[in-house]
């Protein structure tokens, strides 16, 4: 059973259970944690969960092996200073909005992760702070097409060693050498995507076009 909800709030605990719903989207709809909380309590089926343009969602907690979520979507929830997922079955994780505080704890299932808007950038420039979760992934998405324009010093990326498909979108400016260590730090990486937003194209002459010598070691 699937459930699309959109422009409205959802409030207040009530008798209801939904024993069957397996996939929730909320779109423009209100919620705080303590409904999320009920909602993954009266859903515990649930398994597919997506959450976007929320204006008063601030902290959200994910926890207890007992759930049967397995992807989770938050977009757009520009109130949000914390995600907190441990103790859970969950195995893909997309984000996209501002930088937030996001943490993982005993997730042995996840394997998928993307990012999009500032908080792709945070990762780039801070990878050892948020890399204890990014070690087990067996796939990354970082949308990167609207930063790092300017970009042309990276921190060390340690070895991620799962990981066996990324995916990066770019603008031209982006600096070469973001995608070398990227790809030396992945040992055994099978698929690599590249999308570049050409609405950052500038003239040949200046622009940073990708060089085969910079992925030699």
């Amino acid at each position: 059973m699937h459930r699309h909800t959109t422009d409205g709030e959802v409030s207040g605990p009530s008798s209801v259970r939904l024993d069957s719903l397996t996939s929730l989207y909320l779109c423009h709809v209100d919620v705080t944690r303590e409904v999320l909380e009920y909602i993954l309590f009266v859903c515990p089926l649930l398994e597919e969960l997506s959450i976007l343009h929320s204006r008063s969602l601030v902290n959200f907690v994910v926890s207890g092996p007992s759930l049967k979520l397995k992807y989770l979507e938050i977009e757009g929830c520009f109130s949000l200073k914390s995600v907190d997922i441990y103790d859970a079955n969950l195995v893909s994780f997309k984000y996209s909005g501002l930088k937030a505080y996001i943490a993982f704890k005993n997730t042995p299932h996840l394997v998928k992760a993307s990012f999009d808007g500032p908080y792709a950038r945070y990762i780039v420039k801070n990878f050892i702070q948020v890399s204890s979760y990014l070690l087990q992934l067996e796939t990354l998405v970082l949308n990167l097409s609207w930063g790092l324009k300017k970009l042309r010093c990276f921190p060390r990326f340690p070895k991620l060693r799962n990981l066996r498909q990324l995916e990066l979108m770019l603008n031209p400016g982006v600096s070469r050498l973001l995608c070398a260590y990227l790809l030396r730090a992945s040992p055994l990486l099978r698929i690599l995507k590249i999308e570049v937003n050409m609405l950052y194209f500038t003239p040949i002459e200046n622009r940073n076009t990708f060089d085969a010598s910079v992925f030699s070691s």
